[in-house]
């Protein structure tokens, strides 16, 4: 039975020896195997989900959102411009009635029983 390597204070050594023969790879090393690895599995996974159905779709959504903005624009210039014509209409309507309270007016100044009595 091995016990392990114990230092001066009675609790495991962490200075485990190494075989000679061994290499170590440094940080980056390990860091752009790592990487390697996580592509080449990125790469198996999609080979079971194709997503060139998802992209078709989404791609499909993207010009449907697009004609839609047009479109939204579209209204959107067309409300404006119904609102300025709404609101020269309310302009001549006042203008009209202004018109209408003036000739009546004058009718009533002119040629009202009174007036034609005093002529």
């Amino acid at each position: 039975m091995n016990l392990p390597n114990l230092n001066e204070d009675g609790k495991p050594s962490t200075n485990i020896p190494l075989p000679n023969s061994i290499s170590i790879l440094s940080n980056s090393e390990l860091i752009d195997l790592i990487n390697l690895q996580r592509d080449n599995l990125a790469n198996y996974v999609t080979q079971f989900n194709l997503q060139s159905d998802y992209k078709d779709s989404i791609e499909k959504l993207l010009e449907e959102l697009h004609t839609l903005e047009i479109k939204f624009n579209e209204l959107e210039s067309k409300k404006n411009d119904t609102y300025e014509n709404l609101e020269s209409c309310q302009i001549l309507e006042s203008q009209y009635v202004k018109e209408w309270q003036d000739l009546n007016r004058h009718i009533e100044m002119n040629y009202s029983s009174a007036a034609i009595k005093k002529i």
